[in-house]
């Protein structure tokens, strides 16, 4: 009796052991691709809008990356077209003072002359 007992409880520590292990497999390939998104969530909000984020699983956290994915290089996309817009906007503001610039000094520098002209 004493012997069947000792695999009995063997036997339950044996199942105790297998449970906890499939359970931490199961968990952390579940979380893995969670977490893989977080990071990448993270470095986005840094500024690094080239990062992409992996799923190798077939549900809703692949379609998160995807999302995810499709959301980055749009704001990537944005961002270098704001870049681009503002670039073209100095220019323009350059050109613009220039135009100023060129008509006020032709101005002083005819205005110079006649005063020389006046003054002998």
């Amino acid at each position: 009796m004493n012997d069947f007992i000792v695999i009995c409880i063997i036997l339950v520590l044996l199942l105790v052991a297998a449970v906890t292990v499939v359970t931490v497999l199961i968990a952390s390939g579940i979380l893995r691709p969670i977490r893989e998104l977080y990071v990448a969530t993270e470095k986005i909000a840094e500024g690094d809008f080239e990062v992409r984020a992996s799923a190798d699983s077939r549900d809703e956290i692949e379609v998160l990356v995807h999302g995810f994915n499709n959301m980055a290089g749009n704001m990537q996309g944005l961002i270098s077209k704001v870049k681009e817009d503002e670039q073209k906007m100095r220019r323009a503001d350059l050109r613009l003072l220039q135009e100023q610039i060129n008509p006020h000094f032709l101005y002083n520098t005819l205005d110079t002359i006649v005063w020389l002209i006046e003054g002998n």
